[in-house]
């Protein structure tokens, strides 16, 4: 079956990559933002890092009312905490725990030439 137009569920924003999730009807659309309610979905990155990161959990607290739909309550930038709130109460009211694992850390090889192109003779389009 053709999908006419394909409905955004989520995006992450370009400084990431720019992913975009989207769904073939609106019942797709509606469990996927369900599950995002609820916190059901996890989130699984694959990024690149110019120094090694240790192993592990990280865990870092993020002012929950910047993130709130439809709300300005917090700075216009994110803010982060490394270190927990200093009351349970406030960590629910006001704070998200989240927490970052990373799995793996290997070193890979850049190709030292810097013309932006691969093997197509087109870059990759994206020059931090």
């Amino acid at each position: 079956r053709r999908v006419r137009r394909p409905l955004l569920c989520h995006r992450v924003d370009s400084v990431v990559g720019g992913c975009v999730v989207l769904s073939k009807d609106g019942h797709g659309q509606k469990v996927f933002a369900k599950l995002q309610r609820e916190r059901k979905l996890k989130k699984l990155y694959l990024t690149l890092t110019t120094e090694p990161v240790p192993l592990g959990m990280h865990v870092h607290w993020m002012w929950a009312p910047a993130n709130a739909r439809g709300q300005m309550g917090g700075p216009s930038c994110q803010f982060v905490s490394h270190a927990p709130p200093a009351s349970r109460r406030k960590a629910r009211e006001s704070w998200i725990r989240c927490v970052l694992e990373v799995v793996r850390c290997e070193e890979i090889e850049v190709d030292g030439d810097d013309d932006d192109s691969d093997s197509d003779g087109e870059g990759h389009g994206y020059d931090p």
